[in-house]
């Protein structure tokens, strides 16, 4: 039995994924800790990891607000510092540093991280001496890093050497080869990036499936009480500019579509009561999107796999990190629309589902992709390589 231990900070579509791989580690008998935000224990503990929060529910909470800010104000430097200030902070750098080296032996573990913003895990790791690779959700994060250190550099540089140094390490030369110099699994099959392919020490394994929990039975009667609806959803995050709720549900209806939206405050998601609209705080897409006509989405690469799993096309209206990468590639592949924020109107919704729904060619193709996605198992090609990494 070997020990895996994880640690990922971010949305859903960043945590879940480790989760389901961490389970597939744990069903081959090795032990596995998760260390993330509060509220993802009990499906880390489900999955049977062991779990260390991060935070409180209430801090995280504040997190993914302040997130959100940081991508409606384009990433300012203002707004990066108010959540660098307060939450990516060296206590928290401690706590992660601390558990990570408390877990691991001096062998049979490896050290799991998301990449570039966890570069305390790899650094516990490195003065453990075992075993360290990051997890990497889409693959805009490896043109992400090169921006970056091209913009950035430096300062990234100095915080990485201070916090080596506050954990008894030695100075690094350069932040972008310090981050290049450990494996990365790509969470994301080939042939959804075929130009990331011959990156060196990038290792793609496919999008790991995400199970979760069943339907309630109000949806499952929503859901035949008439023509499968179109499913909106902004994600966990809510990292959006105003405008996508409005947009969203306003034109699926003007389609002709009963709309089943997820996530977003109810008053974002219609004025007034409509009975062709069906609103819940968070459902599980792995078991909804086979049964929907279409899903209009934020683009986070979580929703972009269960589409291209359940062989449901999807119109993404992306802004910020890497949703619009995510949406342009999903367009390419035959199975999406993406919609940039400037056209976020009903009127173009409208026109999107109905291009999507009523001609062929986007339903045929999401139900290719659908096919190849079946003969491959993400967590089982994961779950091979950190076993190869501990071997």
């Amino acid at each position: 039995m070997a020990t895996v231990v994880m640690v990922v900070t971010g949305t859903a579509g960043d945590v879940h994924p480790l989760v389901a791989i961490g389970g597939g580690l744990t069903a081959r008998g090795h032990r596995c800790t998760l260390i993330s935000h509060a509220p993802y224990a009990g499906r880390a503990r489900a999955a049977g990891l062991e779990f260390v929060p991060l935070d409180t529910p209430e801090e995280y909470k504040r997190l993914l607000q302040a997130s959100a800010e940081l991508v409606t104000r384009n990433h300012d430097a203002d707004a990066r510092r108010r959540v660098a200030g307060w939450y990516h902070n060296a206590t928290r750098a401690k706590l992660k540093f601390d558990e990570v080296t408390r877990r691991v032996g001096s062998d049979g573990s490896v050290v799991i991280a998301r990449y570039v913003t966890e570069t305390d895990a790899i650094n516990a790791a490195q003065a453990a001496g075992v075993v360290a690779a990051w997890s990497l959700v889409s693959p805009h994060a490896v043109d992400e890093a090169r921006g970056i250190d091209q913009l950035h550099g430096g300062a990234y540089l100095d915080a990485l050497n201070i916090e080596r140094h506050r954990f008894g390490l030695a100075p690094v030369d350069n932040w972008l080869s310090w981050v290049e110099a450990s494996p990365r699994l790509g969470l994301w099959p080939y042939w959804f990036a075929p130009d990331m392919e011959n990156t060196p020490g990038l290792y793609t394994t496919g999008f790991p499936d995400d199970r979760g929990r069943p339907l309630p039975a109000d949806i499952w009667q929503f859901l035949g009480d008439g023509v499968p609806p179109v499913l909106v959803t902004a994600g966990s995050g809510m990292m959006l500019a105003p405008g996508f709720h409005r947009a969203a549900v306003k034109g699926a209806l003007c389609a002709g579509f009963r709309v089943l939206a997820v996530g977003g405050e109810p008053g974002l998601i219609s004025s007034r009561r409509d009975s062709r609209v069906e609103h819940r705080q968070s459902l599980p897409l792995a078991a909804l999107i086979p049964h929907v006509a279409a899903v209009v989405h934020h683009g986070g690469i979580g929703t972009v796999a269960r589409c291209f799993e359940a062989g449901v096309p999807q119109l993404v209206l992306a802004q910020g990190v890497d949703r619009p990468d995510n949406a342009a590639r999903a367009q390419r592949l035959g199975v999406a629309i993406a919609v940039p924020p400037a056209a976020w109107r009903p009127a173009e919704v409208t026109q999107g589902l109905r291009r999507l729904c009523d001609e062929t060619q986007h339903r045929q193709k999401a139900a290719e992709w659908a096919a190849v996605m079946g003969m491959n198992n993400g967590v089982a090609s994961a779950c091979d390589r950190i076993e190869e990494l501990l071997n």
